[in-house]
């Protein structure tokens, strides 16, 4: 089982559409799995079994509805 890691950065704030915030954070739990890095508040996520998904593929949901809520880059956990 491989592991990949991302930060999330925000780009549209919480405050300006706090539903579908609500929602990305639901999908991150319940559809995509993913476990955070702890003392990172959320913004450093890790995601199993997902190897060759595009960032878009994993973090995009339905139709890509929540893409463009967050900047998301992969980095290498050494």
């Amino acid at each position: 089982m491989a592991y990949r890691y991302f930060e999330l950065t925000e780009n549209i704030p919480t405050e300006e559409d706090r539903e579908l915030h609500a929602q990305f954070k639901h999908y991150l739990d319940h559809v995509v799995n993913v476990g955070y890095v702890p003392g990172t508040y959320g913004t450093h996520v890790i995601v199993s079994d997902r190897d060759n998904e595009s960032i878009t593929a994993i973090f995009g949901g339905p139709d890509e509805i929540f893409i463009h809520l967050y900047h998301i880059d992969e980095y290498m956990k050494f």
